[in-house]
């Protein structure tokens, strides 16, 4: 695996971690960028986080959020 595409995968990481509109915004312009990841569940994640931050009023992220999050994750540290 050519080294930007690992440095890519581990940033990608770090940033679904932290799942904010921004982040994903970020990880968003990565995926365009490298054409060598692929998540395709990254849409459903942002409308995930948009309804959480929406139905709560507040940071916390709700429990589909985490979900998708944490099997995203496992997926890209698989692949790094």
């Amino acid at each position: 695996m050519e080294s930007q595409t690992r440095y890519d995968l581990n940033y990608l990481i770090k940033l679904l971690e932290l799942s904010t509109p921004d982040s994903l915004n970020i990880a968003s312009a990565i995926l365009k960028r490298n054409h060598e990841i692929d998540i395709p569940e990254l849409p459903q994640l942002r409308q995930a986080v948009y309804r959480s931050l929406s139905e709560k009023k507040n940071r916390q992220l709700s429990q589909e959020v985490r979900e998708i999050k944490t099997k995203l994750i496992a997926s890209l540290a698989q692949n790094s």
